[in-house]
């Protein structure tokens, strides 16, 4: 399919090429056939083509756009929305939904069961993460966790309190500033991804194979940015033997016992700043600065430290108004370029598909047509940004109907 330069075309084709880019109709035979299969398992007639299945997935879509209370009610007489009944009846949608399968249970091996939780969904994973790692690397990029809202009964669910989803399945998540996810692992437990890490040393933690296993794909020079359940100092040494700028929060009981770390009163006034430098010729530098907002908060970074300071906004209590307060360069940095998960979060979760399902594998593939949704709207719109044809639509516009 060719992509025209003229402002219609490519505000027409391109949304559709950049899905099928994620999803393609290979992977929409390869549904469309298990699918058939578990039909005919039940009795039922096998007449799922991968047409239809690309159609359920626009359905999906457009229920997440225009929320009904009920998904009955798309297809009522007082409430039928044409534009979804038209394409796919009732019965057939619910029929897909309830027996939707990308493998033949009896081609895969109790050891293969065994050492992959995820088998019933790897196809669908496999090639939304191989298109993944096509996009461009930006220079600064940030690990963090996300939630797939799931309350049903599965093995692979955890409880994160604080969260606005606190009940699900955990993955772990690269992404750009701008929330655009690069790579991803759906958590299976500490000795699966560590199973997968090719440098993997004696001790390692979750949080430290976490970041070296989605840091893989980067090329060096890259910063890596992460959150203080990740960090420690082992694992900047380990980012920094792969040639990666790395810098994260980090609590105080990972820190070893000769650095000193001044207290809120050895700082004094707020934005005050103090770094302990480490020069260690067989590691390498290694920073920890500690600056003072409204309470201490404490960094370590492989590549920055307090200079070139800058000056941010912060409200004061005692004076009521805005104060400008002294920030060190590594504290900017990591404001500026830790947010990309938590945006595409937020992006996600204003047109998340809702499903009330029992089914942990029809939550994750609607989650990840989401996240691949919401990576083709923002793909989109760089490319509009860079060819200067049309104007930026909002990602109601990309979350149409693609049916033929």
């Amino acid at each position: 399919m060719g992509v025209s330069t003229g402002r219609v075309e490519l505000q027409k084709v391109l949304p559709l090429e950049m899905f099928l880019r994620y999803v393609s109709g290979d992977l929409l035979a390869v549904i469309a056939t298990c699918t058939n299969q578990r039909l005919a398992e039940q009795g039922k007639t096998p007449n799922v083509t991968p047409g239809d299945i690309f159609k359920f997935f626009g359905i999906c879509f457009y229920t997440s756009v225009i929320k009904f209370p009920w998904l009955r009610m798309y297809w009522s007489e007082k409430y039928r929305l044409p534009v979804v009944a038209d394409q796919m009846s009732r019965n057939k949608f619910f029929n897909i939904r309830a027996n939707l399968k990308m493998v033949d249970d009896n081609r895969v091996s109790e050891d293969h069961k065994q050492n992959d939780r995820l088998w019933k969904i790897r196809p669908l994973l496999d090639a939304i993460r191989q298109r993944c790692l096509q996009l461009d690397r930006p220079e600064a990029v940030a690990v963090d966790e996300q939630m797939i809202p799931f309350t049903g009964t599965t093995s692979l669910k955890h409880y994160v309190p604080n969260k606005p989803n606190p009940v699900g399945l955990k993955n772990w998540v690269l992404a750009g500033d701008n929330g655009l996810m690069l790579d991803f692992e759906i958590d299976q437990g500490k000795s699966k991804l560590i199973s997968m890490l090719t440098d993997a040393r004696p001790g390692v933690g979750l949080g430290e194979a976490v970041v070296l296993r989605l840091s893989e794909t980067l090329p060096v020079e890259s910063k890596v940015y992460f959150d203080r359940f990740f960090t420690s100092l082992p694992l900047l040494d380990a980012l920094s033997d792969r040639n990666l700028k790395a810098t994260g929060t980090i609590m105080k009981n990972r820190i070893p016992k000769p650095v000193k770390i001044p207290t809120q009163k050895d700082l004094g006034s707020r934005g005050t700043s103090q770094c302990s430098v480490r020069q260690d010729p067989a590691k390498g530098p290694l920073g920890i600065t500690t600056w003072l907002d409204n309470k201490p908060v404490i960094l370590a970074s492989n590549h920055e430290g307090i200079h070139p300071e800058d000056e941010c906004r912060r409200w004061s209590k005692r004076d009521r108004k805005f104060i400008a307060v002294s920030r060190p360069a590594v504290v900017r940095l990591y404001n500026r370029s830790m947010g990309g998960v938590d945006l595409l979060d937020r992006m996600v979760s204003y047109y998340r598909t809702s499903a009330r399902t029992k089914k942990w594998t029809v939550r994750v593939i609607l989650h990840m047509l989401d996240v691949t949704a919401t990576n083709c709207w923002i793909e989109y719109k760089n490319e509009l940004e860079r060819t200067g044809h049309g104007e930026r639509k909002d990602i109601v516009s990309i979350l149409g109907l693609w049916c033929p």
